[in-house]
């Protein structure tokens, strides 16, 4: 029979079972590496000096394992590898190589790309970019954009009239006198009112930075920038072409002429009002992009502000003067252009009375009200007479004589019956040879007149074309 242990004994060998246990735990920890540190904080491939976490060494300044095979790299991501050239502690280790950050995330977060090799550490923060090259630290006026020199100008118009060659703002002005005495103040009808910034595509963004506000800028004198596009949109005259008589005008010339001989007017929408003889009657119609072109072309519209002031001083009896307007700008000949014209106007002022021809024969009757006037008629009976078409008598606007009228004589007729009425008479007395401008009518007690019929420019038209022929009144 075995004796009962005493209680003596079940201590000591509960004792013994407790040491045991705890000297297995520890010889199976001598057995195994773990490169993370018992906290869970990894040293592997971090930087040192001396010494790292448990079961890593400092090998060549890098907490690492040195290695014969693939198996002793234990680490996801990590392979052995050569060291390099200049360490001596260790032929090979543990390592990942790699080309950019994103190769090193096999090996968890907090690592990055160093040379070649993955480390551990913060990823390297993004550089701070570079403020770009300042290509208008130059100019005596920047423009309103951090955008290169080169993104701005393929959005504006560098070289134009608001900014110069290299980009630069041409200075604000309102007229000559606000420019220096070697530039002229030119007029621009949409200039950039907005900030230019770079776009993530690399070009310049000027959203909401141009609009239609006039505006006017310095420009050199002797080699000013081209005017922008005749047709710009705008209401506004943009171009006209008059040809004004020379020598004493008799008062029925004045009233059916009172603008000039002839004219071709273009507003920014390219709508044309032209008149091309004596009649007193204006045509319209509104030119093609094509067109348009042809006659900015033709017209010398690129050059118009190189030529502008030059109004030759040639004397010669009863001789038209011819000029050509553009926005702030004005050059033209009278009795042809003589030795010191600029080089292209005589040629321009031709080729547009080509086209003012073309013009009014293709274009429409205009639609606006009529100012009439009738006179005593002085000229030969064989003119055609015609019957006066209204039901009032036409003694309502009868003046003494066709010579002392004037621009404003007469009445203006807004009746559209009566309005359509009389220019079917005019109709009628052109397709009969009669271009005058002079009809001769029938009234109720045949009493013979001579009547006169004019069509009227738009207002605000009208008044442009004043200012530009007469700018000083």
């Amino acid at each position: 029979m075995t004796p009962r242990p005493t209680r003596h004994a079940t201590r000591r060998l509960r004792g013994g079972w407790l040491v045991g246990a705890l000297l297995f735990s520890l010889v199976a920890s001598c057995g195994k590496t773990d490169p993370a540190g018992g906290n869970g904080e990894t040293h592997f491939l971090s930087s040192c000096t001396e010494s790292c976490g448990e079961g890593l060494a400092c090998l060549c300044g890098v907490c690492t394992i040195a290695c014969e095979s693939e198996s002793a790299c234990t680490v996801p991501g990590s392979t052995c590898l050569d060291s390099p050239l200049s360490c001596t502690e260790a032929e090979r280790t543990c390592d990942a190589e790699c080309t950019d950050d994103a190769g090193c995330t096999a090996l968890g977060s907090g690592y990055r790309c160093v040379d070649g090799r993955c480390r551990a550490g913060e990823p390297k923060p993004d550089p701070e970019p570079e403020p770009p090259e300042d290509d208008f630290a130059h100019c005596a006026l920047a423009p309103a954009t951090t955008c290169s020199r080169e993104a701005f100008c393929e959005l504006v118009n560098c070289g134009g009239i608001q900014f110069d060659e290299q980009g630069c703002a041409r200075t604000p002005c309102e007229n000559d006198a606000d420019c220096a005495s070697d530039e002229i103040c030119l007029p621009l009808s949409s200039s950039h009112t907005g900030r230019c910034e770079p776009a993530a595509d690399g070009t310049c963004d000027c959203s909401g930075g141009l609009a239609v506000v006039s505006g006017a800028f310095c420009s050199p004198r002797d080699n000013p920038p081209p005017l922008d596009r005749m047709c710009d949109g705008s209401s506004e005259l943009r171009f006209a072409a008059v040809v004004s008589g020379g020598g004493m005008v008799p008062g029925y010339d004045q009233f059916l002429k009172p603008y000039a001989w002839k004219f071709l007017l273009v507003d920014g929408t390219c709508r044309y009002y032209v008149s091309t003889d004596v009649s007193g009657e204006i045509r319209t119609g509104t030119l093609s992009a094509t067109e348009e072109l042809e006659l900015s072309s033709a017209a010398g519209w690129g050059s118009l502000a190189a030529w502008d002031g030059h109004i030759d001083d040639s004397e010669c009896l009863d001789g038209a003067g011819e000029r050509l307007f553009g926005p702030g700008a004005s050059a033209g000949c009278t009795c042809g252009c003589d030795s010191d014209a600029p080089e292209g106007l005589e040629a321009a002022l031709t080729a547009v009375t080509v086209l003012e021809a073309e013009y009014g024969a293709s274009g429409a009757p205009l639609e606006t009200p009529l100012r009439v006037v009738a006179a005593p008629p002085d000229w030969p009976s064989q003119k055609p007479i015609f019957d006066w078409p209204l039901e009032w008598p036409i003694a309502d606007i009868a003046e003494d004589s066709l010579y002392t009228l004037t621009a404003e004589s007469g009445i203006t007729l807004e009746d559209t019956e009566d309005v359509a009425a009389l220019r079917a008479l005019r109709d009628e007395a052109e397709a009969e040879g009669e271009t005058s401008g002079i009809l001769f009518v029938r009234d109720d007690d045949d009493t013979v007149h001579a009547l006169l019929v004019r069509d009227l420019l738009p207002e605000a038209l009208r008044l442009e074309l004043e200012q530009r022929i007469s700018p000083s009144e």
